[in-house]
């Protein structure tokens, strides 16, 4: 019954370096911090909200420089609980909002729309050079075309034309008489 247990591991090990160990004790120094702001008097929780913000100080720098490490996104659900609780929870007066240490990539905020609206184009282009959907288009396009320049010479001749210009006009002329 014990040796099932083994197996579940197993392909999903890592070395951890001295560094990494140091981080993940820091987050869980972090999470202890809240933890003990939670159990506390209101009184003294306002106090360890110093000592948390002191500590969340500290994974500036490790954030800054790489914002895509996994270690900093468990920083930043931390910042959002965080927040959260001390906002809703105590009012303290020196409480203050943690800030983000992640940095978007401009890179990526640049590109994806860069990206999408050239993939939009070409599969355009695409469909309408070299499918049906495009001579249907076409057609409908020009007729619309047609029509539109019917109604306008229609309209131009109207202004110029009068009613009465083709009326045969019955008056007798007394000639003979």
């Amino acid at each position: 019954m014990e040796d099932e247990g083994i197996d579940i591991c197993k392909g999903h090990t890592e070395e951890i370096t001295q560094d990494v160990f140091t981080e993940i004790q820091k987050l869980l120094e972090l999470h202890k911090s809240l933890a003990d702001i939670l159990t506390s008097e209101e009184k003294d929780a306002c106090q360890r909200n110093k000592k948390c913000v002191e500590l969340y100080e500290d994974f500036k720098d490790t954030c800054d420089l790489n914002s895509e490490k996994l270690l900093c996104n468990e920083v930043e659900n931390f910042r959002g609980a965080y927040n959260n609780i001390m906002y809703e929870t105590y009012k303290c007066k020196e409480f203050k909002y943690l800030p983000s240490y992640q940095k978007h990539s401009e890179l990526s905020s640049i590109t994806t729309p860069i990206v999408s609206f050239s993939a939009i184009s070409l599969a355009s282009f695409i469909t309408y050079k070299f499918t049906p959907f495009g001579s249907w288009i076409r057609n409908r396009i020009s007729g619309r075309n047609n029509l539109m320049n019917r109604i306008d010479k229609e309209n131009r001749e109207a202004q110029y034309a009068s009613e009465r210009q083709d009326t045969p006009y019955r008056v007798g002329y007394h000639s003979s008489r």
